[in-house]
């Protein structure tokens, strides 16, 4: 059976899930921050909790529903401590800010900030990667849902032009004579014959594709 919150509130147990030392997340979060799992932050409107549909803004200090605050899961209410009004506010003052200024910590201490971008291109590298890939096919498909989601189909097909095992999508109209993001526009296509085609129209390239074998 899982363990519950051992704190008894105005002779109410908490029935929170039991999280570490006896406590559930917020009161643990308190007893870390407070050293008292009863302290509560002042000025605190209400209680952080799924069931309180109002909270207090930390910044403009404003009595607003849970609806006016971002979603977060990191908070027990699943939502910013600051409302989006006042998120925006610093959003929007951050930008303001001066390119040099913004910059200020990372010229001053370059061989930190370089040192950190190093170790995180390298732990993330995996992750990244990945991404990255999908990010350069929607691109070509010009970020058209329907395009990206064809486009997996048409890898496990063989190729259009060869019938070996493909590797990449082909555009049979260039994308500066057809539409990118058409889905009947693409085909699945070997790297031989991706790269020998390249820009040329398809009729054309078949006809060029051809000449070799007419001569001989």
């Amino acid at each position: 059976m899982a363990k519950s919150c051992s704190i008894v509130e105005n002779g109410v147990a908490c029935d929170r899930p039991h999280k570490g030392h006896g406590f559930c997340d917020m009161h643990h979060q308190r007893w870390k921050k407070h050293g008292d799992p009863l302290t509560v932050k002042p000025g605190g409107f209400p209680k952080n909790s799924p069931d309180v549909e109002a909270k207090r803004c930390s910044k403009c200090g404003e009595d607003k529903l849970l609806e006016e605050f971002a979603i977060c899961r990191r908070y027990n209410d699943g939502r910013t401590a600051d409302c989006r009004v006042c998120r925006r506010s610093r959003d929007l003052a951050r930008i303001e800010l001066e390119p040099e200024q913004r910059n200020k910590w990372a010229r001053e201490n370059r061989e930190r900030y370089l040192a950190y971008a190093r170790d995180y291109n390298q732990r993330t590298k995996a992750q990244q990667r990945p991404g990255k890939l999908r990010y350069e096919q929607r691109k070509r498909l010009g970020f058209s849902h329907d395009a990206f989601a064809y486009a997996q189909i048409l890898r496990g097909d063989p190729c259009s032009y060869c019938g070996v095992r493909p590797a990449e999508i082909d555009h049979i109209e260039p994308i500066g004579i057809g539409p990118r993001d058409d889905p009947m526009n693409l085909t699945a296509a070997c790297h031989s014959c991706n790269s020998g085609k390249r820009q040329k129209p398809l009729l054309a390239w078949l006809i060029k594709r051809k000449e070799p074998n007419a001569i001989g």
